[in-house]
């Protein structure tokens, strides 16, 4: 039986036409690639750009550990952040410590985000934190003062010229004119204020949610990328502040996860009541430290840090 080229003829044609349908249908899967990925990517700039997402984002982050971390800042001088296609943020910064009147990088933020929402966010240290890594910081203010003796036991027994890094409770909330009258002489230095906001016995919010510690540096200052007011007053910078985080309520809940700011709560709060500090972080050598003792304005002390960085004074 003679071999039917017609019928080999139209496989041959059916092969090639399966051929040049697989590669059509590979080019333009390449295509639609090459023009979702440029698209995407311009769609995440637009919605990151729309209403400042991405700066108010970046800055809700400063905001939030300048008012809740007594010895941690952000670099707002180094924040970099990255698009990515699928409305994504990439957003890395350098975590600040100040001993004396040096600052030292000591660690980086990361932070991933997509859709406009964190859904990754960590601490990179390149020091030992003794209250580890947690973010935001968290005190347990009963415990504070029902360890004191062992804490102040514990810097007794420390090489004098080591600086230490510890936080006070006071015996009362003061204003911040009073506290800077109590601790001008001394030769140790204040870097935060603890803030009463009438929640911190329980450190609850009025839905029982596990609240933050709130205060402001001593030295506090609005960041590069805000449009908060330069004062003389550091605690009408603070007020400033506290109202951008409750302007900014979901994005600071998403950065912040369970622990509750309680921003409207806390600034309503200090509009009836002023603003009292309660409490103090402050850094110097440990022999100036235990100076504070005896010191009946202080009832309480927590050894936040210890190490062997050169003090120098302001």
């Amino acid at each position: 039986m003679e071999p039917n080229y017609n019928e080999e003829f139209e496989k041959q044609i059916l092969l090639k036409a399966k051929s040049k349908a697989r590669w059509n249908t590979i080019i333009v899967i390449f295509s639609i690639l090459l023009l979702f990925l440029p698209i995407s990517y311009l769609s995440t700039v637009i919605f990151y750009s729309v209403n400042n997402k991405a700066n108010d984002h970046i800055l809700a982050i400063e905001t939030v550990y300048t008012l809740t971390d007594p010895s941690l800042r952000i670099d707002d001088n180094k924040v970099k952040n990255a698009f990515t296609p699928l409305l994504g943020l990439n957003i890395k910064a350098p975590l600040l410590k100040r001993y004396g009147s040096k600052i030292y990088e000591v660690g980086e933020y990361s932070s991933s985000m997509g859709f406009g929402k964190a859904f990754i966010q960590y601490n990179r240290m390149n020091i030992p934190r003794s209250k580890g890594i947690s973010f935001p910081y968290e005190l347990v203010l009963n415990e504070v003062e029902k360890d004191s003796d062992k804490q102040w036991d514990s810097l007794e027994r420390l090489p004098k010229g080591t600086i230490v890094e510890a936080f006070f409770l006071l015996d009362q909330s003061y204003s911040p004119k009073r506290i800077h009258r109590l601790f001008a002489n001394k030769t140790i230095n204040v870097l935060w204020n603890a803030v009463d906001t009438g929640i911190e016995s329980k450190m609850l919010d009025s839905e029982g949610a596990q609240a933050t510690l709130i205060g402001f540096p001593t030295e506090n200052r609005a960041p590069e990328n805000s449009t908060f007011r330069e004062t003389n007053s550091a605690e009408e910078l603070f007020k400033e502040q506290l109202t951008f985080l409750k302007n900014h309520q979901e994005m600071v809940d998403n950065i912040t996860g369970q622990q509750s700011i309680a921003a409207g709560e806390r600034l309503s709060y200090i509009k009836k009541n002023g603003v009292k500090v309660f409490g103090l972080n402050v850094v110097g050598p440990v022999e100036e430290i235990l100076k504070n003792k005896s010191n009946n304005k202080i009832k309480g002390i927590k050894i936040e840090d210890v190490g062997t960085w050169e003090w120098s004074e302001n």
